[in-house]
C-alpha cells in the first residue's frame, strides 16, 4: 500500500502496477482542475489510515481476552502499533504522500494553459473583430490552418498521464 500510494516516479513497462487512483482532468473555464482534487484524494487517505489504525483498538492484546472489560483497553493491537516507530513512521508518509506529487500534476496542469484562449475569449467577439478587419481568402485559410493545428495539437496530447499513484485522464 505504502509503495503504490507513496510513489513519485511515473510507471513504466517495467513498473506496470495500476495507479492506485483515477482522477478525471476538466477543462473548467478559467482553469483545468482534477476531480476529485489532490486534497479530497489526500484526505480520502488520511481517513483510511485512521480507519486501519482505529481497527486495531478493537482487537486485545494475546493473553488478554479473559480479563475485565476497562483492562482490555489497555491491552489491545492498537497500543502496541503506535509504539512502532516504523509504524508511525509509514502512517506519517501515507499522511502526506499526495503532497510528493502535487508539483508534477501541478505542471502537467499548467501546460494546459498554452489553450486557455480557446475557453476564456469570447468567440463571438473574436469572430466580429476578424471579420471587422476585411480579411482575404488567404488569411481565412491562415486562421483556419492554425485552428487545425491547433486540433492536431490537442489530438496528440496523451489521454492518460501517470504521476505516482495517479491516472490523470484527459477523456
Amino acid at each position: 500500500l505504502k509503495k503504490r500510494i507513496a510513489s513519485r516516479e511515473g510507471m513504466s513497462i517495467l513498473n506496470s502496477a495500476k495507479p492506485f487512483f483515477d482522477v478525471d482532468v476538466q477543462m473548467m473555464p478559467p482553469r483545468v482542475s482534477l476531480s476529485p482534487s489532490l486534497d479530497d484524494i489526500q484526505e480520502c487517505i488520511n481517513q483510511s489510515a485512521q480507519a486501519i489504525l482505529s481497527c486495531y483498538k478493537t482487537v486485545v492484546d494475546w493473553g488478554y481476552t479473559e480479563v475485565p472489560e476497562d483492562k482490555k483497553r489497555l491491552h489491545n493491537f492498537f497500543e502496541r502499533i503506535t509504539k512502532d516507530i516504523e509504524l508511525v513512521r509509514v502512517a506519517l508518509l501515507l499522511t502526506g504522500c499526495i503532497q510528493g506529487v502535487r508539483n508534477g500534476v501541478n505542471e502537467y496542469l499548467n501546460s494546459f494553459a498554452k489553450y486557455n484562449w480557446l475557453w476564456k475569449s469570447d468567440k463571438d467577439v473574436t469572430y466580429k473583430e476578424f471579420v471587422g478587419k476585411n480579411p482575404s481568402l488567404d488569411e481565412y485559410d491562415t486562421q483556419l490552418q492554425s485552428f487545425g493545428a491547433v486540433e492536431k495539437e490537442v489530438e496528440h496530447v496523451r489521454s492518460i498521464q501517470i504521476i505516482g499513484a495517479l491516472s490523470l485522464n484527459t477523456m
